[in-house]
């Protein structure tokens, strides 16, 4: 799903906020991660499975990019996920999809989930503008946060709500010296109780938090190209 962020890996903004400040903040802690658990019992005990599974990403800041499935009895995950974080651009990017296939078994329980998180806090010494996006797809309950850790005060969540809406934000802020944190997480279920009917469900997200270039610094970047061009004829 890509509809209007930036081609992810395009963190080339290297100047600050409309002060002139150089840089954006200092990775503190980061964590990223999936989750495929599945619960199924019934048909007197004939039935009964607990299987969770969670796969973890690097422990630093690097690019973690996941294309894989997961096969479980009468259920399947596909999972993608590609995210990374820098002074100046914090972004990740992720699906997940659920095919069931119960068949005509009486269930007590049957509920297949799939997670992933991805989470990166920072510090913040000059005050800078940064422009926060999310585009949150249908089905899932998904979120994307920015908010101030070391005091009360910003705290702007996108959420799809447990309805599962489609939803979509861009919206810039001015951060001032602190310590603040950026998460997206998406929640994807499926299953019920009884005998059930086969699923298909997925769901998708792309959310970044990016330093927004100062207006002075933008153009000395477009002088110097000017420059160079000038100097190659």
């Amino acid at each position: 799903m890509r509809t209007g962020l930036l081609p992810f890996g395009l963190g080339l903004v290297v100047s600050g906020a409309s002060g002139g400040m150089t840089g954006g903040w200092s990775l503190d802690n980061f964590d990223r991660y999936y989750t495929t658990d599945f619960l199924a019992y019934g048909d007197s005990g004939a039935i009964d499975h607990a299987i969770y599974e969670t796969t973890n990403g690097p422990i630093d800041s690097s690019v973690w990019d996941v294309d894989t499935s997961r096969m479980f009895p009468t259920v399947e995950y596909g999972i993608t996920h590609r995210s990374s974080g820098s002074e100046t651009l914090l972004e990740a990017m992720g699906s997940m999809s659920i095919d069931t296939d119960p068949g005509d078994a009486f269930y007590e329980q049957y509920e297949a989930v799939g997670f992933q998180e991805f989470y990166m806090d920072f510090t913040i010494v000059e005050s800078v503008d940064v422009l926060f996006s999310a585009e949150l797809g249908a089905n899932s309950n998904s979120e994307a946060v920015l908010r101030r850790m070391d005091m009360a005060g910003l705290n702007h969540v996108v959420s799809t709500g447990v309805d599962g809406a489609a939803i979509s934000s861009s919206e810039v802020f001015t951060l001032g010296p602190g310590h603040y944190a950026f998460q997206v997480s998406m929640d994807l279920r499926a299953g019920g109780f009884g005998e059930i009917d086969p699923e298909s469900l997925s769901g998708a997200f792309e959310a970044s938090l990016r330093v927004v270039p100062a207006p002075g610094s933008l153009a000395l970047l477009m002088g110097g190209g000017l420059l160079v061009g000038r100097r190659r004829r």
